[in-house]
C-alpha cells in the first residue's frame, strides 16, 4: 500500500511518497532519483567507452561485517561514486569513495538536489583523506531531466585522464 507523503510536492523533480510494504515506519522514496542516477551512469559508460565495471567484487567497498557498493570502477585504480541527491547523501558516497580500495577517486556530481557549495565541500572532505593529485570532484552540466550527454563525458574523460587513465587503452591503468 502506498500513500502520498503530502498534499504538494515541492516541485516536480522531487515525487516522493513513503512505501509501508517494509513495515510499519516506511521509507521515503524519490520517484526521480533513478532518472538522474541512470543519467549519470551514461555519462560514465560514454566517458570510458563502456570500459567501466558496475557489478563484481570491484565495486564493493568493505565495512567489516557488511559492505556497500560504488557506482563503478575504470580501470585498476578509479573507484567512482555518481550522486545527485542532498548533501547528506553526496557525504555518504564520499565515505564510500574513501573506503574503497582503489587509490584514485572520481566523484561525480548530477546538479539537482543539493547547495550551490556541495563540490567545493566534497573537494575539501576529500583533501582530507586522499591526495589531490587522486581525486576529482566533477559537477556535470546536465541533469536527466536536461541531459548534456556529450559535453558531460568529456568532462569526466578528462577527470580520468588527469587520474591516470587513457580512453584509448584497454582502461587498466
Amino acid at each position: 500500500m502506498k500513500t502520498s507523503s503530502r498534499s504538494e510536492p515541492h516541485s516536480d523533480e522531487m515525487r516522493a511518497e513513503y512505501d509501508f510494504s517494509g513495515g510499519v515506519r516506511g521509507k521515503y522514496v524519490d520517484r526521480k532519483g533513478p532518472q538522474h542516477d541512470n543519467y549519470g551512469k551514461s555519462v560514465l559508460a560514454l566517458a570510458t567507452r563502456g570500459a567501466c565495471q558496475r557489478a563484481g567484487p570491484s565495486v564493493s567497498t568493505n565495512y567489516g561485517a557488511s559492505s556497500a557498493h560504488i557506482d563503478g570502477t575504470v580501470g585498476l585504480t578509479v573507484a567512482v561514486e555518481i550522486e545527485s541527491r542532498t548533501g547528506k547523501q553526496v557525504r555518504g558516497a564520499i565515505l564510500d569513495l574513501i573506503l574503497h580500495d582503489n587509490p584514485k577517486k572520481l566523484l561525480i556530481l548530477i546538479p539537482k538536489y543539493f547547495g550551490k557549495h556541495q563540490p567545493q565541500e566534497c573537494e575539501f572532505i576529500l583533501k582530507r583523506f586522499v591526495g589531490p593529485q587522486d581525486f576529482r570532484v566533477v559537477l556535470l552540466e546536465g541533469t536527466g531531466d536536461d541531459p548534456c550527454l556529450e559535453t558531460d563525458a568529456l568532462k569526466v574523460r578528462a577527470a580520468l585522464a588527469e587520474l591516470g587513465w587513457e580512453v584509448s587503452g584497454s582502461g587498466a591503468g
